[in-house]
């Protein structure tokens, strides 16, 4: 993960003596980062206080790391506009490329929040007032990609100015604050677009980045990027809290990966059930599904200002269990497979068939929960990028052979259920997805089926399936090996 830069906002975090840039006095240092720091500073000439940005070292001014901070300068230097921060200058001080930036004194946004929930319509004005400034970066090419508190500076001016954000006419909540946003080090240019965007490394601060940021596909990273971005500031001022937290930062991505955010209204009450729709709408995991304009995430918070209906519509119960299928795939899988193949004996068991009740019923039921039990281990193996080969197969594999056993003892190849073989082969390339693991998991199938055959041609006539049958079942399970290992090949994996 890249180290970034501090806000000019940031508290020192230790000591360090002021270079003595020629045309500037120089005063405290406000904050650093891995790569750079910031000094407090008087411009002489112009008579104005700046915020002094300076490489953090010469050993840190490599060829990529000045490229990276003269396109930095550049960005900023399009911006020119009332809610972003402005650069001034740009030179060079012992080897240390600096440039001279807009200082504002009222700190980061999330001091300003600390960790106290706000109201419900000062959040949604606010917000609205940074869409509206993200809205103007996209139009100029430029995605910030690295959105949170700690770059939204608030001025410490009492004096309110023409671009201050409101909550509407009669509202009794306060005004939120004047802000500008900061800090462009992780800036795309659309247009330049240069190799310095796709290191294919995550980029960005954890708690606020996007889905596709957190997986590496920087060149996914786009305008929708930020609106991922807006609805995690959105959702940090309405609870106190951002969406995904923890003390280790890989595990933070693993959230933003794989978890779905608790509903606002769930860690705060009192939030409107339109303005968590909006925050939950900016927060999706498919950037399709996203605000595709930063505009319209504005529009849309200004008609909840106004009491208006929104864009934005709340998710229906289906659509959340599509949501829920397609974030934990093996749990479903497991959950419905084992699930219908429990309904089905009990099912049977109801009929009076004597075949399904005394002993076997519970031995049927042992069988049911390891697979339900199954399911999550494997997920959270996969979601935590720690299914290998051999521990996947053996999660596989027992499952698969307590339902051999189980058919055993039913009607052997005839056993309705024996059909649950079938879904198994996906749930295997759900597990790990390789060519190994597919063809491994169809060849352990296979071997347990024909077992069942062999028990019933020797044991069990009553139970005999017929050559086509065979065939036709083992021929299923082929078709079914290829086509999950030729998905899997199609999505690069």
């Amino acid at each position: 993960m890249t180290e970034r830069p501090p806000s000019i906002n940031e508290s020192p975090t230790r000591a360090s003596t002021p270079p003595q840039v020629p045309g500037y006095d120089v005063f405290d240092e406000l904050g650093r980062g891995g790569t750079s720091v910031v000094y407090r500073a008087h411009h002489q000439s112009l008579a104005r206080p700046v915020a002094l940005k300076f490489v953090l070292d010469p050993a840190h001014a490599d060829a990529e790391a000045r490229a990276r901070f003269q396109r930095e300068a550049r960005s900023i230097a399009r911006l020119q506009h009332p809610g972003i921060v402005q650069i001034f200058a740009v030179g060079e001080y012992e080897d240390r490329p600096f440039m001279a930036l807009e200082l504002i004194d009222g700190g980061g946004l999330h001091r300003h929040v600390g960790d106290t929930p706000q109201p419900p319509l000062w959040c949604a004005a606010l917000v609205a007032h940074l869409a509206r400034t993200i809205e103007y970066c996209h139009q100029h090419g430029i995605v910030h990609r690295d959105l949170k508190p700690a770059n939204i500076l608030v001025y410490a001016a009492e004096d309110r100015a023409d671009n201050a954000p409101t909550c509407g006419e009669g509202s009794q909540v306060p005004a939120p604050p004047i802000v500008k946003i900061t800090d462009f080090g992780l800036a795309r240019d659309l247009a330049e677009d240069s190799d310095l965007t796709r290191t294919g490394l995550p980029m960005g601060t954890p708690a606020y980045m996007a889905p596709e940021q957190a997986a590496g596909r920087v060149a996914d990273a786009d305008e929708r990027a930020d609106i991922y971005a807006l609805g995690t500031v959105l959702y940090r001022l309405l609870t106190g809290r951002p969406p995904f937290s923890s003390d280790d930062p890989l595990r933070t991505m693993q959230k933003v990966l794989n978890d779905d955010p608790v509903a606002p209204g769930e860690v705060q009450s009192g939030i409107p059930a339109d303005l968590e729709t909006i925050c939950l709408r900016c927060m999706m995991k498919v950037p399709e599904a996203r605000y595709q304009s930063a505009e319209a995430l504005a529009d849309d918070l200004q008609q909840f200002l106004l009491g208006e209906p929104i864009a934005a519509r709340a998710l229906t119960s289906f659509e959340k269990l599509q949501r829920w299928v397609v974030r934990k795939p093996i749990v479903a899988l497991t959950f419905f497979g084992f699930g219908a193949f429990y309904l089905l004996h009990l099912a049977l068991a109801m009929m009076g068939d004597p075949l399904h009740s005394g002993t076997f019923h519970w031995y049927v039921t042992g069988v049911a929960a390891v697979g339900f039990a199954a399911g999550p281990l494997l997920q959270q193996l996969r979601d935590a990028g720690r299914a290998q080969v051999l521990t996947s197969i053996s999660l596989i594999a027992l499952p698969v052979l307590a339902a051999t056993a189980a058919f055993a003892f039913d009607r052997g190849p005839l056993s309705a259920p024996v059909a649950v073989y079938v879904p198994m082969i996906g749930v295997a390339a759900l597990a790990l997805p390789t060519a190994r693991m597919i063809w491994i998991t169809t060849a352990l199938i296979s071997c347990c089926y024909l077992t069942l055959v062999l028990i019933a041609e020797l044991y069990q006539p009553a139970n005999r399936a017929s050559v086509e049958q065979v065939l036709a079942f083992c021929l299923t399970l082929v078709t079914m090996g290829l086509v999950t290992h030729l998905l899997v090949r199609r999505l690069g994996r």
